[in-house]
Formats: structure tokens, sequence, C-alpha cells
């Protein structure tokens, strides 16, 4: 469909003219108050932005239809990424990330503070470690995504009250897990 100016202005024109006989109507009657009907006029400019943007959403869908390519890149790849990223974070954050703990330890305390970590529904602990070198290795081949590493004696240390710290460690490449992971712990 090709517009023109012309087409724009008899359209133009032609409500126009229906506004003016409407009101001429209202006047030559004797017994109706003369009043002004007032249909809604689209001006040219309008009409033509109006008409060249149905052309342009017309063209642009076809142009999607015309190949499954397109298809698949503008419509369901967004869905599939928008539908993955709802079921990761379909509560607000992360859940059952998983997770390895080096117990180096092995005390009721220890035991404790792993049992804990488990009951969170942020993490999974899928494995426990003697040492850090293996936990790393599954960190490295992204098995788990972080440990969290509980040291020699520690609850010697957390009942003496001389500094028992626990560290953790994740993957720096995951970031969004990373930073997940900081806040839960």
């Amino acid at each position: 469909m090709i517009i023109t100016y012309a087409n724009v202005f008899l359209f133009v024109l032609m409500s126009k003219k229906s506004v003016i006989t409407l009101f001429e109507k209202s006047l030559s009657s004797p017994k109706s108050i003369p009043f002004r009907v007032e249909a809604p006029i689209i001006s040219p400019y309008k009409f033509l932005i109006m008409n060249l943007l149905y052309n342009v959403l017309f063209r642009e869908c076809h142009r999607i239809t015309s190949r499954r390519l397109y298809f698949g890149v503008c419509i369901l790849l967004p869905l599939f990424c928008l539908f993955f990223m709802a079921t990761i974070f379909g509560n607000g954050q992360m859940e059952n990330i998983p997770i390895g703990i080096v117990d180096q330890d092995n005390t009721a305390a220890s035991r404790t503070i792993a049992r804990r970590i488990a009951a969170t529904p942020t993490f999974r602990v899928t494995e426990h470690f003697t040492d850090e070198a293996s936990a790393r290795q599954a960190l490295q081949r992204k098995k788990i995504y972080g440990y969290l590493s509980i040291p020699p004696q520690f609850e010697q240390k957390t009942v003496s009250g001389t500094g028992a710290t626990l560290t953790y460690y994740y993957h720096y490449a995951l970031l969004s897990v990373g930073s997940e992971l900081m806040a839960a712990f």
C-alpha cells in the first residue's frame, strides 16, 4: 500500500467536510439548538506516521517469521532466557547451589556447622572433603561452586576465644554465585 500526500490530504479533507456538514444540518433544523459535533480529526502528519509505523511493523513481522533463525533468535531465545532466569531467581535468590565442606577438625562443633549449612535452602552440600586440594580441584572442574573450610582445632579456638575463623572459597568467574554465597555465609 503506497501512501501519498494526496491520499492523506483527501482523508483529512473528507473528515473536515463531515464535521462541517453535521454543523450545517444542525443550523438548518429550526427545532434544534445549533451545536457542533466534532469527530476526532487525524492530522495528516499523524496519519502518515501511524501508517508508516504500521507498514514497518508489518514488514518486520514478516521478516521475523520468514526464517526459522530470525524467529528463534528474536522470539524464542529471549523467552527461553526469561524462563531460565525466572527459574533460577524464582524467590529472588538462588537455591540449591552445590557446595562442599572441608572439615579438618572433625569435632561436634564442625559437624553442627556442616548440618546447619546443609539445612539452608541456598546451599546443597554435595561433597565432604578431607583436604583443601581436592576441594579446589572440584571447584576448578565446576562440580561445586564453592566450599567452606573448617580449620584444624576450630572447636578449641572457639572455646578459648583465640580467633577461630571459617573461610569459604568460590569460583571467581561465577560472580552472581559468589555474591549469593557471600550473602548466605
